[in-house]
């Protein structure tokens, strides 16, 4: 199995790229000819601390098939290095909150799975045509609140119950595209409403593109005066698959 992935991404609109808090893996682009490929994509939630650390360990967890208990860990253990005023001190012991949208290739069966938490999505294309979306199926699937895992495992009465799951095929040709939230929504408001969302996502090439992109759709808005993609990082992981 031979896999092309191209990364590209930007930080909310007025922010620096140090406060861009979504991550991705792989983070560059490149080729990579293997019997598995695993790669995934997180937007760490801004109300809460260090959620940009937190996404980038669950990204590079999920790959490395880490336990999410041993990346949790490692999440704290990094916080009680760290010299904080005690307010930041208090707001970091109630956690970091993530997404999580997460793909593995199987090369040898020609299959896929997914192992999905909140509102970033992985849209399978053939021929330039959408497949199918997952976890998110249109525009009217996202909300201000998705579901998020957090760092503080014990939040969560049953850890295992709050992830989706996607299973699949795959042949030569496919495309995966992984795709925080804000984009995303903006992909399914565009293929509703004028039909060209796909052909949209797919044309992007290079990251001038999409920042020239994201800039228009920031600025433009819809008939009720709601900008036509919300202002939040914004992350793209494009993935081609051949046998």
């Amino acid at each position: 199995m031979k896999i092309r992935f191209q990364t590209f991404w930007l930080p909310k609109r007025g922010n620096s790229e140090e406060e861009y808090e979504d991550a991705a893996f792989p983070m560059e682009s490149g080729e990579s000819e293997s019997d598995e490929f695993l790669c995934a994509v997180a937007d760490g939630a801004t109300e809460a601390s260090f959620s940009r650390r937190w996404a980038q360990l669950l990204v590079q967890g999920f790959a490395d098939r880490t336990e999410l208990a041993e990346l949790a860990q490692k999440w704290s253990d990094e916080i009680l290095t760290m010299e904080l005023p005690w307010y930041a001190q208090e707001k970091a012991e109630s956690g970091a909150f993530a997404t999580l949208s997460g793909l593995i290739l199987n090369g040898t069966t020609g299959t896929y799975s997914s192992k999905l938490l909140g509102d970033s999505c992985i849209f399978h294309i053939r021929d330039d045509k959408l497949v199918e979306s997952f976890p998110m199926t249109n525009y009217e699937s996202f909300n201000s609140s998705p579901a998020l895992l957090c760092s503080r495992l014990s939040q969560h009465e049953d850890l295992e119950s709050i992830f989706s799951y996607k299973e699949g095929e795959w042949i030569s040709g496919d495309r995966f595209i992984l795709l925080t939230d804000a984009i995303a929504a903006w992909i399914f408001k565009l293929q509703e409403s004028k039909g060209d969302g796909i052909k949209t996502l797919i044309a992007i090439k290079d990251q001038v593109q999409l920042a020239e992109l994201c800039a228009d759709a920031r600025a433009t808005h819809d008939e009720e005066g709601r900008p036509n993609m919300r202002n939040d990082d914004v992350t793209l992981l494009d993935v081609h698959v051949y046998a």
